[in-house]
């Protein structure tokens, strides 16, 4: 279930509840905790206006908490063991790191710019309430397809990897790189993306590619 944030004011909520030991003792040394180690929280007035969290490399396996950090623009949590993350909370986020995990949701983060979430175990994610993302990295997944329509400002696409068996990027006036290597791709239509410079397309079922507007 995805975590339901309750506004803090300052004094209807003062704890957060962090039920993961790293994630809290993380947290507790970097200035954001309550002061007392292993009790599962932390204070809320010491993470609602952090802007900017990495927890790279922390063995964190569950982050619930970030709920709670309602100012996050950036998060870095890439190489933990998450097997799910929701930052549907997190409406201000701008750019995610989350390679080498297993589950993220960014359906509610509409001003989200850049994801980077290679190395992960996805077989399906969904960006389209994220209008104007322009960096998106979702290398050596599972996706069978990935829904761009509504994502007209990317200009840097990378999916390589994965299982997909079309891609269309027809909307994408902006995209000048495009790297779609290791898929099952039969065909791609790129007679739209009269900005494109850089493209990979080996390794994929492709038996003619015309890029004559390019």
């Amino acid at each position: 279930t995805m975590p339901n944030r309750v506004p803090w004011n300052g004094a209807a909520q003062t704890e957060t509840t962090v039920p993961d030991d790293n994630f809290e003792d993380f947290l507790e040394n970097n200035g954001m905790g309550n002061g007392a180690l292993n009790d599962d929280t932390v204070c809320t007035a010491n993470i609602y206006h952090v802007t900017s969290l990495s927890v790279h490399y922390q063995g964190i396996a569950n982050l619930t908490g970030i709920e709670d950090f309602a100012d996050l623009t950036l998060l870095d949590c890439r190489n933990n063991q998450l097997t799910s993350l929701y930052l549907t909370d997190n409406f201000d986020l701008i750019q995610v790191f989350a390679s080498n995990n297993n589950l993220i949701d960014v359906s509610n983060s509409p001003v989200l710019l850049y994801i980077e979430f290679p190395n992960n175990n996805f077989t399906s994610i969904d960006v389209s309430n994220n209008p104007i993302l322009y960096y998106f990295d979702f290398d050596d997944n599972q996706l069978t397809n990935v829904d761009l329509s509504n994502n007209p400002a990317l200009w840097w696409v990378g999916c390589q990897n994965n299982l997909l068996t079309s891609l269309n990027v027809s909307n994408l006036s902006n995209l000048t790189e495009l790297y779609c290597l290791g898929n099952q791709l039969a065909n791609i239509d790129l007679s739209d993306n009269v900005a494109l410079t850089n493209l990979n397309l080996s390794f994929n079922n492709l038996t003619s590619l015309d890029v004559s507007n390019n």
